[in-house]
């Protein structure tokens, strides 16, 4: 029973730290950016691609193929909208797999954290996302959404695989390793 203690304070920790990031998310969305075509692609995001689960092996989780969307969203109408979409679909492909209320909890804010996260990396580093593809198919638009998959993967994984590595009482890197490494593949296809 070591590291199994850690689990439940690591779960509420960060449905706190996302919980943080969704109220100033919302405090900081540019209304006036939210159209018909943002309301369709949120839907399209919460009511169809969260449905799309990729079972993880060994592991009681999966993955969407949303992140597509999140990142179109990301790019489209900026950081706070993408975490607005993330948390939804977050929330909608949790309650596909599980009834537990801390662990839906717990998956949306995986998401609202590590969108979070890549959106302050990416203006951090290229300043304003929605100007990214006003420029056109150059080489800082190629690179930026390189590091928008990188870094959402990187996040929501390492995040994920923190809280199963306390559980199984694995090392970090063996569980990452072994249940999350090969999940990479759906972020750079994503971001493609």
């Amino acid at each position: 029973m070591g590291r199994q203690r850690f689990v439940a304070p690591y779960m509420w920790g960060v449905i706190g730290i996302g919980a943080a990031i969704l109220l100033l998310s919302l405090y900081r969305l540019p209304l006036v950016r939210l159209d018909l075509p943002f309301v369709i692609l949120a839907l399209l995001v919460v009511a169809v691609s969260s449905s799309v689960v990729i079972r993880i092996p060994l592991v009681s989780g999966g993955i969407t193929v949303s992140d597509t969307f999140i990142f179109l969203t990301m790019l489209l109408y900026g950081g706070e909208a993408a975490v607005l979409v993330a948390v939804g679909d977050g929330l909608c492909a949790s309650l596909r797999i599980s009834r537990k209320p801390r662990t839906i909890l717990f998956n949306s804010a995986v998401m609202a954290c590590s969108t979070f996260i890549t959106v302050w990396t990416l203006r951090t580093c290229f300043g304003s996302i929605i100007e990214l593809p006003r420029a056109g198919y150059t080489g800082g638009f190629i690179g930026a959404i390189w590091v928008m998959a990188l870094t959402q993967y990187a996040a929501n994984s390492g995040l994920v695989a923190v809280e199963k590595s306390l559980k199984t009482e694995q090392p970090f890197w063996k569980t990452w390793r072994a249940f999350y490494l090969w999940t990479s593949m759906t972020y750079i296809a994503g971001a493609s």
